[in-house]
């Protein structure tokens, strides 16, 4: 049996529309049913201005969304920019590495996201349009590989049951929603783990469907969210 790869991806844009706004920064979060096993972020070049001054901006999101973050999370967005071009070159390498390290006869990499429509469709668009490659999901080899949407995973579950859920994820340093693309990743991760611990009612049986009952202590847990489940 092979052993999955979970790959979390999160995005950031400029606009609410899927091809005429740039992306502004792209990150990822790689975990095994162990532990996390990296974390990479591209951001790209964007002009800050809004589109009505000549920059890259939809103005109802930046007026209503980018004006309003902290200026540590606008601040991070300009670490390390990659034009648009290459930065998804840089992407599209990343992806396709992912399959050196973890082989296809040994691993089935599975990607997650929190909005298969918009991001996982905007990655591919730009992949096409930059690198000329096949959306994110298709091996080198032709093969077709799972998106899972978590949210749409751990929405199944009971109101209650998911709000406990978000508000122990959100006091995580490292995976509150906070628009830093890496933390969000994670943040998509860990409603996929939570979504599975509500799914098989407990850890013996959720352990067993992950790969290893290592996943239990080497990642974030709630009392809360146990109480709940091992309750009902």
């Amino acid at each position: 049996m092979r052993e999955h790869i979970y790959v979390a991806v999160d995005i950031e844009k400029a606009g609410t529309k899927l091809i005429q706004y740039p992306v502004v920064s792209v990150g990822f979060v790689v975990a095994n049913a162990h532990s996390v096993l990296a974390k990479k972020r591209f951001n790209l070049k964007v002009n800050w201005s809004s589109e009505t001054e000549g920059g890259d901006f939809e103005e109802r999101c930046l007026n209503e969304f980018w004006n309003k973050l902290p200026q540590d999370v606008i601040n991070g967005c300009m670490i390390d920019v990659y034009s648009q071009s290459d930065g998804w070159n840089e992407i599209a390498k990343w992806i396709d590495n992912l399959e050196i390290l973890y082989p296809e006869d040994k691993y089935a990499i599975k990607f997650l996201t929190d909005n298969a429509s918009f991001d996982i469709a905007t990655i591919d668009y730009n992949l096409e349009k930059y690198v000329k490659r096949n959306p994110m999901r298709y091996s080198s080899k032709g093969n077709y590989r799972s998106v899972i949407s978590a949210d749409d995973m751990l929405d199944m579950a009971p109101d209650e049951y998911v709000k406990l859920v978000h508000d122990h994820i959100n006091s995580l340093s490292d995976a509150c929603h906070n628009h830093n693309p890496i933390n969000d990743a994670y943040n998509i991760f860990l409603q996929y783990f939570y979504a599975l611990q509500y799914k098989y009612k407990g850890t013996c049986d959720t352990a067993k469907y992950m790969g290893s009952s290592e996943f239990w202590t080497t990642h974030p847990t709630s009392d809360d969210v146990i109480k709940y489940y091992m309750h009902k």
